[in-house]
C-alpha cells in the first residue's frame, strides 16, 4: 500500500467525517486526523489487501474521537458550554469535503424547492438540520451520504447492525422531510 497516495486519497474525507462529532475543534479535528494516519501508518500490515481503506481509517478515526471525548477533551467540555448551532452546522466556512453531504440529502426530494428559495438557503437549511441531529444520527448520515459507504461498512465502523443503520437512515430522512415542510409549507 502507497501510504502517501492513501494520505492524499483520503484524509480530507477524514477530516469531513470527523466534523459529524460536534463538540471537536478545528484542531481537535486535525490532532484526530493526524493520529488516526499514524496508527494506520503503524498498523499498515494488518490491512487486508483488495480491500477498500476508507472502512478501515474511519474505523481508526471513530476509535481515536470516542477517547478523544472520553478524556473531556472535545471543545465543548474545555469551554463549559453547549455549542451554538453555527458551531453544531456543517457550514461551507468549514471546508468543500461536507458539500456533498449536503448535496446528497437534498437531492431526491422535495423534488424541486420553489423558485423563490435559491440554493444556498436550500444548503443551509439542511446543514442546519444535519448540525441539530444527535451525534450518532449525524455520524451515519455523514458516513452514508458525506462519504459514500455502504450499510455494512457503516455498521462495521459505527458496531451497530446493518438493518439498524438503515432506520436510522429513514428516520433521518423523514425528520428532514418533516422539517423542510414545516419550514416550508409543502
Amino acid at each position: 500500500m502507497d501510504f502517501e497516495e492513501l494520505w492524499l486519497q483520503w484524509r480530507g474525507r477524514i477530516g469531513s467525517y470527523l466534523r459529524s462529532y460536534s463538540t471537536l475543534s478545528a484542531q481537535d479535528r486535525q490532532d484526530i486526523s493526524s493520529e488516526a494516519f499514524l496508527r494506520a501508518f503503524q498498523k499498515r500490515d494488518s490491512f487486508e489487501d483488495g480491500r477498500s481503506p476508507g472502512p478501515w481509517l474511519f474505523s481508526i478515526a471513530r476509535n481515536i474521537a470516542l477517547d478523544y471525548l472520553r478524556k473531556g477533551r472535545g471543545h465543548r467540555q474545555r469551554e463549559g458550554r453547549e455549542p451554538s448551532l453555527r458551531e453544531l452546522s456543517l457550514s461551507e466556512s468549514e471546508g468543500e469535503d461536507d458539500q456533498g453531504l449536503v448535496d446528497n440529502l437534498t437531492a431526491p426530494w422535495p423534488a424541486q424547492p420553489p423558485d423563490a428559495l435559491d440554493a444556498g438557503e436550500d444548503e443551509s437549511f439542511v446543514a442546519s438540520y444535519l448540525g441539530a441531529l444527535a451525534s450518532s444520527e449525524r455520524e451515519i448520515a455523514n458516513l452514508y451520504y458525506g462519504q459514500d459507504l455502504s450499510l455494512a461498512e457503516i455498521g462495521a465502523i459505527v458496531k451497530i447492525p446493518q438493518a439498524s443503520v438503515k432506520w436510522r437512515l429513514y428516520r433521518i430522512r423523514q425528520g428532514l422531510k418533516k422539517a423542510w415542510e414545516a419550514e416550508h409549507g409543502q
